[in-house]
């Protein structure tokens, strides 16, 4: 039996252990999760409690000892988490255990984020500055400007360049009577 591709819902769990962290603003982090069958049943009698972390600047290595940031005890049936109040510009990485007596006992991480600078960086005055390109003047532009003594005579040369380039690329042969010159 074969089942329309419309109706199909997807799952409601996927009996995964999983904990992602995702970028609100520079100043906030979003936390979702689900916890395997199996793992939930474990931990129902124990109060879970989600920790986060700033790791250090490098992006190439997780930070041996972290700096603790925020702690909470999560209320029963929570499966996601804001934190708030973060330092821009820093990276982040959660966890997820229990604690006992004063012992914490990690059995999920989360993904390491790394939450935006407050503000646009700030550019230097000489990125700011345009870069003007020289135009080079031609010798068929020279010999023309030479010889006009109006205003006008310049501007019809152009356009007469114009229109000679353009049906040349349109396929039209150049006429050479004197009548158009």
């Amino acid at each position: 039996m074969t089942r329309d591709i419309d109706q199909m819902e997807l799952p409601r769990w996927y009996d995964e252990n999983t904990l992602t962290m995702l970028v609100v603003n520079p100043n906030s982090v979003f936390l979702y999760w689900e916890l395997a069958f199996g793992q939930t049943k474990t931990l129902q009698e124990r109060l879970l409690v989600l920790k986060l972390y700033e790791l250090s600047s490098e992006s190439g290595h997780e930070s041996e000892n972290p700096r603790l940031v925020q702690s909470v005890e999560l209320p029963p049936l929570t499966n996601d988490w804001y934190f708030h109040y973060l330092k821009p510009a820093c990276r982040y990485r959660a966890e997820m255990g229990w604690e006992n007596g004063h012992r914490f006992y990690s059995f999920i991480k989360s993904n390491i984020v790394e939450v935006p600078p407050a503000s646009p960086a700030t550019a230097t005055a000489t990125a700011l500055q345009p870069r003007w390109q020289p135009v080079e003047i031609t010798t068929a532009t020279k010999a023309t400007t030479a010889t006009t003594t109006t205003d006008e005579q310049p501007v019809k040369a152009t356009v007469q360049e114009l229109i000679d380039s353009m049906s040349f690329y349109m396929g039209i042969k150049k006429d050479d009577s004197p009548e158009r010159k």
